[in-house]
C-alpha cells in the first residue's frame, strides 16, 4: 500500500509518524519493517531516524496496516491502571503541575521517578501519561526526559502538533537546558567548560577516550557553603 504524507506541519522522525498513524504497531515491529525493506520512502530503503515531510510517499507492506494478522504483529502492552499509576496521573496534573496553556503542561518532576519505563521499572512518569490518555482521552506527549535521579521542570505536549515543534526545538537547541548541581568540595577553577567524548554504553552515556561524540559542558559556582 502506497500512502502520501500531507498532514506533517514540520519534518518529522519515519519511526514516530508511523507510530501515531498506526497506533497498532510496537517499535520494534516497525523497526523490523523498515529494517527488512517492507516500509520504504519514496521507493527506497530507509531508516527509522529518517525525516519525512509532506509529499514524501510511503510504502508500506499490506500486513502492518491492520492489527488482524497476529502471526506478524505483536500489539502492544496493556496500559497500566494499578494504584500507584493511578496516583500518579493525578499528581502530575495536580500536585507536581507548575504551569499550562492549551498545548503543553510543564511540571516539576521528583528526583527518583523515573521518566520512561524499562525492565526493571514498576512505575514511570509514561505510564500514568499513558494512562491519562486511555481513561480521559487526552493526547499528551513527553517531548523529552530527565534522569531518574535528576529533579525539575519537564514538558509534557498537549497535542501532536506542539509535540513536533518542541521536539524540534529541543533538537535545534531553541530550548536550552540549566542543570543545578550540589557538589562535595569546591572546583579549583569557579568557571569554565568541560570538553570530552562521551559514547552510550547500555542505556547510560559514560566517557570515553576513542571516538564517541564531543560533549560540551560549561559551568560556573553559584555559591559556596561553609561547609564545603
Amino acid at each position: 500500500m502506497k500512502i502520501t504524507i500531507n498532514d506533517c506541519l514540520v519534518t518529522t522522525r519515519l519511526d514516530k509518524f508511523l507510530k501515531r498513524k498506526y497506533s497498532h504497531l510496537t517499535q520494534g515491529v516497525i523497526e523490523r519493517g523498515i529494517r527488512k525493506g517492507h516500509i520504504k520512502v519514496n521507493d527506497a530503503k530507509s531508516k527509522a531516524k529518517l525525516q519525512v515531510k509532506d509529499n514524501d510517499v510511503l510504502t508500506i507492506a499490506d500486513y502492518l496496516t491492520t492489527c488482524s494478522n497476529q502471526k506478524h504483529i505483536k500489539l502492544k502492552k496493556k496500559v497500566k491502571d494499578n494504584v500507584g499509576v493511578k496516583a500518579l496521573a493525578h499528581k502530575i496534573v495536580n500536585d507536581y503541575k507548575i504551569a499550562e496553556t492549551s498545548d503543553y503542561i510543564i511540571i516539576n518532576k521528583p528526583a527518583l521517578l523515573p521518566t520512561q519505563g524499562g525492565s526493571k521499572i514498576s512505575l514511570s512518569l509514561d505510564d500514568a501519561i499513558k494512562y491519562l490518555n486511555k481513561s480521559f482521552y487526552y493526547d499528551f506527549k513527553l517531548v523529552h526526559r530527565l534522569d531518574r535521579e535528576t529533579s525539575g521542570l519537564l514538558i509534557i505536549a498537549k497535542n501532536h502538533k506542539t509535540a513536533i515543534k518542541l521536539s524540534q526545538a529541543f533538537l535545534h537547541h531553541s530550548i536550552e537546558k540549566e542543570y543545578t548541581a550540589i557538589l562535595q568540595g569546591v572546583p579549583s577553577q569557579l568557571s569554565g567548560e568541560i570538553i570530552t567524548n562521551i559514547t552510550k554504553t547500555g542505556n547510560r552515556m559514560v566517557e570515553t577516550q576513542n571516538g564517541g561524540k564531543v560533549s560540551i559542558t560549561k559551568y560556573q559556582v553559584k555559591a559556596v557553603s561553609m561547609n564545603s
